[in-house]
Order: structure tokens, then sequence, then C-alpha cells
């Protein structure tokens, strides 16, 4: 089965039926429990993000805005016909500058469509399966399920990102998922005719048992040199599973330079846990500040309160105002409190060229940080320090503190 993502835009999805959605999507799925090839051609739908499970059905929103009345919060709708709805793995895409270079094995199945490819905007991240848990019913799922990519069928762009592959769930699954990237719309109907003969059924040669009970000179030689390359491949293989594992972890940190809500959120969080905030944790909910923790370095209780914000453009006054009114809940109750805003504003110019506007602020803005006592962190001044730490420069948690704890306004160097 072949379904091409890029065909569902919000016309189309807004023209089905939802029952008949959700009855597709049981279809597609099942056929992949059973043991069923399902062929998806990604597309990019950046505002989808999953909110909660209601019963068996995932339920998406997307940002729509943000309410200037309730101190910049986000406002999210949701999205009844997401595309990514149809897939029993969850997917998570990532922007990044357009690209052309497309790496794939020269015997790829799919060589012939991914010729097609001219570019890509996007890469996929975060596949898991948590939705196929909740469609088999989480009391069924006796073993912990797992998404396995095979290495040789994947797609990957220059930097070596994954652009697509071919997946299973195990144990339970017996079918695969293949993603493939998507290409221009004048070309879809070639690339799925494309794809459909790739999937042709080609009769293997039935070689009788008795045949390789028969000498032929030279093949246990070969049989034993085989094995022995296999077992190197295998070692090689894991090798290259493990760099890329740890390359995909370390790129991550770049969403400090051009991320913003939730990604921007995530990052930063794997960042301060990285020098020495283990202690981070949101106890409020999401309508209020990102998260707290307790500075270890005082003789006395005091909270760190972080909001976290990523802006195209300079920071505004609400959003400063937005960390102000976290930290005076918190002194309401009676408890010292220290508000942190980390920053990424101007995340689509171009870095490092872009620093000093990066970490610069209008006056009477910075003024207003200094006044409220409230710590302004660049993301890319964590960025930075990051970098410094992985190259062997190490900080103490006790630094970290004392930088945010003393620091009213910008800090430009932690």
């Amino acid at each position: 089965m072949v379904v091409n993502l890029g065909s569902l835009d919000d016309v189309t999805l807004n023209k089905i039926d939802k029952n008949e959605f959700h009855r597709a999507r049981d279809s597609i799925w099942d056929r992949f429990v059973q043991g069923g090839v399902i062929i998806y051609i990604t597309s990019y739908r950046q505002e989808e993000a999953l909110r909660f499970h209601a019963g068996r059905v995932p339920q998406f929103y997307k940002l729509v805005g943000h309410d200037k009345e309730k101190g910049n919060r986000p406002k999210y709708s949701d999205i009844h016909y997401p595309i990514y709805f149809l897939s029993p793995i969850d997917i998570v895409n990532i922007k990044v500058a357009p690209g052309s270079r497309v790496v794939f094995p020269t015997d790829h199945q799919f060589s012939s469509y991914l010729k097609l490819v001219k570019g890509f905007s996007f890469y996929l991240s975060l596949l898991n399966s948590g939705r196929m848990e909740l469609f088999l019913g989480r009391n069924l799922v006796t073993e912990q399920l797992q998404v396995v990519s095979d290495r040789k069928f994947e797609i990957r762009d220059g930097g070596g990102n994954l652009l697509g592959g071919r997946f299973e769930i195990r144990p339970v699954c017996k079918g695969s998922i293949v993603l493939l990237p998507p290409i221009g719309k004048s070309q879809i109907r070639e690339g799925i005719r494309r794809i459909i003969a790739s999937c042709r059924f080609t009769p293997k040669e039935r070689i009788p048992n008795w045949v390789t009970k028969v000498t032929l000179s030279g093949t246990n030689k070969l049989d034993r040199e085989l094995k022995v390359l296999s077992n190197k491949k295998k070692a090689v293989e894991q090798q290259i599973d493990s760099v890329n594992s740890k390359l995909h972890t370390l790129r991550r940190y770049y969403r400090l330079l051009y991320t913003s809500d939730q990604l921007l959120e995530a990052v930063v969080h794997d960042a301060l846990k990285l020098l020495g905030l283990t202690n981070l944790r949101n106890a409020r909910g999401k309508e209020y500040e990102d998260w707290i923790f307790t500075f270890k370095s005082l003789h006395y209780s005091k909270l760190g309160v972080i909001e976290v914000k990523g802006r195209k453009h300079m920071v505004q006054k609400v959003d400063l105002a937005q960390c102000e009114g976290w930290v005076t809940d918190y002194s309401q109750k009676g408890k010292h409190a220290k508000g942190i805003l980390i920053l990424n504003q101007f995340n689509d110019r171009l870095f490092p060229q872009s620093r000093n506007l990066r970490v610069t602020m209008e006056n009477k803005l910075e003024d207003y940080a200094r006044r409220r006592e409230i710590c302004v962190l660049p993301s890319c001044v964590l960025f930075d320090t990051i970098n410094e730490v992985l190259a062997g420069k190490k900080r103490s948690r006790e630094q970290i503190e004392k930088s945010l704890l003393q620091t009213n306004g910008t800090l430009t160097a932690l």
C-alpha cells in the first residue's frame, strides 16, 4: 500500500468524513500488524503535535498564535485530520535549510524513485511506537515495543540526517513501514509508478537441498571467508550505529540556535542538565513557567524560575513580564525566586554573524530586566557554553548558579 501524505492537504482533509478517515487508519494499521508493507511518501507538517489520547484516538493540535492578554501564552487549535495520524510510527519533522544531496545505497529497492528526489527541506526525528501501543492496547502489549531501522535501507542527507528508510515495530508487528522523501507534484504519478514497479514480485530460484551437498572446489574456503567478513561487518555496523547515535545527540544542540516552542524547550532542558542542573521540574503544568529548580549553592532556599522563548524578532516586554509574573506567583506564596528568561531571538539569522543581535535587548527592556532582577540568558550563549564543556572546559554547578544569580539583565557569558 502506498500513501502519499503530501496529497492530504487541509482542503482535501476537510472533505473527508471523520469516521471514514479513522476506519482507513485502522485498516492500514491492521495490515501493518499482520505483515503488510506500508509505504509513505512523507511531507512537512510543522504545526502538528500530539496533545493527548482520548481512548484509542490521538488528539493533535497546532499553534495558531499568542494571547497577549494572558502574558503572550501560546494559543492552540485542534486538528482532526493530521497527516501523520495514518502512520503507526510517531514521526517528528525537523525543518532545515533546503539541501540537494540525498544519500542511499546504489542497490536500494526504491533507487529509481529516489532519483526523482531533487531536494529536501526537513528530516525525520524521534521515531517511536507510542501510538501503536495505544492501538493494540497497553494491557495486551506484554513486551516493550521498539522501532527498529533497517540500516541498509536508510536514506540520509549529506550531514547524516535521516530522510527515510524501512522500519519495523518489534516484537509484536509483523509488517514494515517504508518512509520515502517527497518529490515534486508534477512527478508524483511517475514516482508512484516507480514505487509499484519496485515492489513487483520476482520469483526466486529454487535450489534443491541435495545440490549443496555436492562437492564444488573452492566453495568451502569462500564460505569461511564470508563468515569472517560477515562478523567483521556486523561489528563495524554496530560501531557505525553507536557513532551515529552519539552524533545525533550532539547535533540536537544546534536547536539552541534556530528553534522555538517545544523543540527549543526540550534542547534547553538537555543543555541545562548537561551543565549540572539535574533537578529541573515542572510542577504547575505547561500553562505556566517551563521549569523550576532549587539553587543548591545557597544556604537558604531559593527557586530558579525558567521561561523559554524563541523569536524571529527581538524579545518583547510581554516576554519579560510573563517571566516576572511567574516569579511573583511564588513570591506571594512566601518563596524566594529568581526569574530566568532563556531567549532565542533572531533565530532565523545566520550564526555566528548575528551573535550581537541575539545577545542585545533595547535599553528600556534591559533596564526593565535589571529592575525586576530577571536574568536573560540568550540561547546562543548557552550553545557556546555547551560547546566549551564538550571540548573539555568544564563548569561546576556552583559556577552556573552564581552566574544566573548575580546577573540582572542580559548574561553574555556563562
